[in-house]
């Protein structure tokens, strides 16, 4: 009985050990890398606190490529290949509690994918299937909730937007810009109530403002030259974070297209937007050179994973800056890899080992 009793207690401890509980109202950073690793860490001292390891995304070539947070706190989606493909990306429910892993989502661009919308930085929901139908045309929307829930847009390249009301369960307006095309590559971020689109062509930057009420997206206002002393690659990608009261504009390095490969040394760092006017207001991390850029939730702090030159192989870091400043509060080195982050509450820190079920949808 004794024997028997001992057996069951170390068989229990792994079990107690799953999921640690999460500090109320306290957010986290979670970060991804594609070695199918995803890591639980302390906002404010960028301290792992636990982790889970994705068995059969680990071994597979192609790994992980992004983290999300659902906002009922329990649960968070990694995108990865299944271990019958090396294809990328299907899309990974894990339960923070129990651990349980299912593939809840295919790929992009098919209807199992619509089924979920972004609902804020580092937020994913999922959503009816009435109204995940509802968004199947037009095609290649990036779907984003607005801050209260009432609205969703859909941005495709050119720039081009598509207003969903989710009172009335429809898409009530479609906005294109004039001479634009598919070719511009285009990102958007709701600060309040308003929707602003940042997209570049042939080296000209602009910036589109857009409410709930917008009948046309008109032609957007050119913006400053951002990050373009060294005069190559003017269609380097960027990309725009909100937080606070004020746009984040920020070139992407360590992506297919990273600029250092063809122009050498190259600003790094973020400009602070000022929304009304597009003017620049400030260039904050200079010598930073991010590949991601994610703001809190109250907009007074920035969380961004660098990339380091690839010539110099150096190690990618995980740094908190001040969203005001750009002053580095906290940085720490990660491991070698490429790196997604994402900031949410969690009621749960979970650690240990995960293997994906059969697909649930």
């Amino acid at each position: 009985m004794a024997r028997l009793f001992q057996a069951l207690l170390r068989s229990a401890v792994p079990l107690l050990c799953l999921a640690l509980e999460a500090q109320s109202g306290n957010t986290y950073l979670i970060a991804a890398r594609r070695g199918g690793v995803v890591e639980f860490i302390e906002s404010a001292t960028l301290k792992t606190l636990g982790s889970i390891r994705l068995l059969n995304v680990a071994s597979n070539g192609a790994g992980l490529n992004g983290v999300f947070a659902d906002p009922d706190e329990n649960k968070i989606y990694v995108e990865g290949p299944t271990r019958e493909s090396s294809v990328c990306c299907w899309l990974y429910a894990i339960d923070l509690a129990t651990l349980r892993t299912s593939v809840v989502a295919g790929i992009w661009g098919t209807r199992s994918r619509r089924a979920f919308i972004d609902a804020g930085p580092g937020l994913m929901q999922s959503i009816s299937p009435a109204a995940a139908s509802s968004l199947e045309t037009p095609e290649r929307d990036q779907w984003q909730a607005s801050p209260d829930g009432r609205w969703w847009m859909g941005l495709r390249n050119g720039p081009a937007l598509d207003l969903y009301d989710v009172a009335r369960k429809e898409i009530t307006r479609s906005l294109v810009a004039p001479g634009g095309d598919q070719t511009h590559f285009s990102r958007g971020a709701w600060l309040d109530n308003r929707y602003y689109v940042y997209a570049t062509h042939h080296g000209t930057g602009r910036l589109w403002t857009s409410t709930p009420q917008s009948t046309q997206l008109g032609d957007g206002r050119p913006m400053p030259e951002a990050n373009r002393a060294h005069g190559c690659m003017p269609d380097a990608p960027m990309n725009i974070a909100a937080a606070g009261n004020r746009l984040f504009l920020f070139e992407i390095f360590g992506s297919k297209v990273d600029s250092r490969e063809q122009c050498g040394d190259v600003p790094g760092g973020a400009w602070a937007v000022d929304p009304t006017t597009g003017r620049l207001l400030a260039q904050l991390a200079a010598d930073l050179h991010f590949f991601m850029l994610v703001p809190n939730h109250d907009g007074s702090e920035l969380y961004g994973v660098t990339s380091e030159a690839p010539q110099k192989s150096a190690a990618p870091r995980l740094m908190r800056l001040d969203a005001q400043s750009g002053k580095v509060l906290e940085s720490r080195v990660l491991e070698s890899d490429y790196w997604w982050i994402a900031v949410a509450p969690l009621k749960h820190i979970p650690s240990g080992d995960v293997a994906a079920s059969r697909a649930s949808y």
